[in-house]
């Protein structure tokens, strides 16, 4: 299958901009994010994108590519957060929510792009994190 990977680090801004759009043009539900980080934890590591992909499409979901990078970049908010201990789900419901609706935004990081779901709180003097 036809898996949606992340531009090459080096790739113009264009590139990384056109990602953004097509992660954003999917819309999910966090109903369909846990479920579909479900199947993808559940699956063979070597077949887990597949997996996800074939998830996405059972879902009416399209491109099931690039809603299966979406499923698995939103779904990483939150399990970044239960690494750290924080069980956003439980702890912050209503920002919870927002995983499945908040926009992905593009960053340059310190001279490297970086798309999260949603945005960061950035300081205004950090000149090195601008969101493009």
């Amino acid at each position: 299958m036809q898996h949606f990977d992340l531009p090459e680090e080096n790739a113009p801004v264009s590139e990384w901009k056109q990602f953004v759009e097509a992660l954003n043009a999917v819309p999910l539900t966090m109903d369909q994010i846990e479920r579909g980080y479900d199947v993808y934890t559940a699956s063979a590591l070597e077949e887990r994108e597949d997996g996800l992909i074939r998830f996405a499409r059972e879902e009416g979901l399209s491109p099931a590519n690039v809603a299966a990078t979406a499923i698995i970049m939103r779904a990483y908010v939150f399990t970044d957060a239960l690494a750290d201990g924080y069980d956003m789900k439980a702890e912050n419901p209503q920002g919870y929510a927002t995983i499945a609706t908040d926009p992905f935004t593009l960053y340059r990081v310190y001279g490297d792009y970086q798309v999260v779901a949603g945005k960061w709180q950035v300081d205004p003097d950090d000149t090195d994190i601008v969101a493009l």
